[in-house]
């Protein structure tokens, strides 16, 4: 699993202007009839929701150089479009791809040089130059992969995350009775009895100390930030529940200050283990004003009632986000409507007889 990358990257040169004649009436040289050269290919990047990683990103890639130009006025062929496909969430330098199917230019491809037809001059009729193509020069990119899901489950390592999301969604994570078993993000998806779908995330286990960067903290952080509900995944049969949640919200504000602020679930697992479990979810229950549901994920109890909460939530996040989107959308259609009348005013006025 890549989440970080390097690449180089080219788009393709010019294709140069041609110098060429035609055949003259009265001589063996005529009227020049140089083509242009063909622009060099660009390169795009785009987003799809098919890739998970940056495992078969390549480290080097470069677009086609357009041909030359020929007789008789023809064009070089343009080079050919370059499109590096990375998954949805990735960062790319300056921009970042939200959205299954977005395409961004990263590099243009080289213009094609003049053929000598442009050169012609009262002087010079039969100009014996043509434009070189432009070249580009190679440039290189950072890529950085933040995983979007509606909810991420954050727990400290062997809390039973990869066993919650493999209890509630149709992923299969690596489930084994030590800690640190997940060491990339893994991402499924629920589906409802009414065709209803959310995604959620295993975010591999936080640690304190993670926003120093200790065990790989950082890598595994910068999953977070996307995602809409954050699921906090504690154990009861732990000897203090209640600081394994304060460990992990003081890790998530160290990394970035209000991540803490967004709409949050408690996964209470292990639940039915023994008595203890019971008195640290009520004490727990009594130390925060977060949902809590009471679960066990390896014997999948309560699981219904679990992921009936998250989806309230969620649909509750995407009527806000819907409507803050139409707000804007909105808008911006009020801003462009206002400049088209004043178009239309000004060109009226212009427009008015002189008396």
């Amino acid at each position: 699993f890549v989440d970080f990358k390097y690449i180089k990257v080219c788009a393709g040169n010019g294709g140069d202007g041609t110098i060429a004649f035609l055949k003259g009436l009265n001589g063996p040289i005529g009227p020049p009839a140089g083509g242009n050269g063909g622009r060099g290919g660009n390169i795009y990047i785009t987003a799809s929701k098919n890739i998970t990683s940056l495992n078969n990103v390549l480290n080097r890639y470069m677009a086609r150089s357009g041909s030359a130009g020929m007789g008789k006025q023809m064009h070089g062929h343009d080079g050919e479009d370059l499109d590096i496909v990375v998954p949805v969430g990735t960062l790319v330098k300056e921009f970042e791809l939200l959205e299954d199917g977005e395409r961004k230019l990263v590099v243009r491809g080289g213009a094609g040089g003049l053929g000598n037809t442009h050169f012609v001059t009262p002087t010079i009729p039969g100009p014996g130059i043509a434009g070189r193509g432009v070249r580009v020069e190679p440039i290189v990119l950072q890529l950085e992969l933040k995983t979007m899901a509606d909810a991420g489950l954050v727990g400290l390592p062997n809390a039973g995350k990869s066993t919650l999301l493999k209890a509630t969604s149709n992923a299969h994570p690596k489930i084994a009775p030590y800690p640190f078993t997940t060491l990339n993000p893994y991402v499924g998806t629920i589906d409802f009895e009414d065709f209803w779908t959310m995604t959620i995330a295993d975010i591999p286990g936080i640690i304190k100390g993670a926003h120093d960067n200790l065990g790989l903290g950082h890598r595994f952080l910068r999953h977070i930030e996307r995602t809409k509900l954050l699921v906090y995944v504690i154990d009861l049969a732990g000897e203090a529940p209640w600081d394994d949640l304060a460990t992990l919200q003081n890790e998530l504000e160290a990394f970035q200050k209000d991540m803490t602020d967004r709409p949050s679930l408690i996964a209470a697992n292990k639940a039915d283990i023994s008595e203890i479990s019971k008195q640290n979810f009520a004490i727990l229950k009594s130390k925060t004003k977060i949902p809590i549901v009471p679960i066990s994920a390896k014997h999948e109890k309560n699981i219904r009632a679990f992921t009936g909460v998250m989806r309230k939530i969620v649909e509750e996040i995407n009527r806000k986000e819907a409507a803050k989107s139409a707000v804007k959308t909105a808008e911006k259609n009020a801003v462009i409507a206002s400049r088209i009348a004043a178009r239309i005013a000004l060109k009226n006025v212009d427009e008015k007889p002189i008396p």
